[in-house]
């Protein structure tokens, strides 16, 4: 996709994983950020390490780590509008310029192919290749974004429960 996208002159590129809802202007804010990589970042219920807390889908380090200054994670969490510098993420991105042009979704690193676990994956290996190329990956934090992790079918309360919370 990223390749036919530069091979018909595309300037922007905005994916969005099938199962993320996104509310109106989260598009528009994420283009003000000075990045070639914009991730909308949203809280998302994972289990990761018996943790069943929500964790931003963006990370520090890898593999979705959060270490680093204390406040970082503080801030990924919060309902403020913020632009945060990260280390990757992957269910919300606009990607544009060197990111557009010069990235690719391919191994980067043969070697971590039999690592396994969070090493795999397409974001992951592209967030990796971003910052090996040093090309700058900003989240944007307090935006109507949200995560219908695991759920097949909305029930009518739930559906209206997702259009109230992103604004429709």
């Amino acid at each position: 996709m990223i390749n036919d996208a530069v091979i018909n002159g595309v300037y922007e590129l905005w994916l969005v994983d099938d199962d993320v809802i996104v509310g109106p202007g989260v598009l528009d804010r994420m283009r003000q950020a000075h990045a070639d990589v914009v991730y909308g970042n949203f809280l998302t219920s994972c289990n990761w390490g018996g943790h069943p807390d929500l964790w931003p889908q963006v990370w520090m380090t890898h593999p979705y780590g959060f270490r680093g200054h204390p406040l970082h994670l503080e801030k990924l969490r919060s309902e403020q509008d913020l632009e945060l510098e990260v280390k990757g993420g992957g269910a919300c991105t606009l990607l544009r310029g060197r990111a557009l042009r010069q990235a690719r979704y391919a191994p980067l690193l043969e070697g971590l192919r039999s690592a396994g676990g969070m090493w795999c994956g397409e974001d992951r290996t592209f967030a990796m290749y971003c910052e090996v190329h040093e090309i700058t990956q900003l989240a944007v934090v307090g935006q109507p974004i949200m995560h219908l992790h695991e759920c097949d079918d909305l029930t009518e309360q739930q559906e209206k429960a997702v259009r109230e919370y992103v604004g429709l």
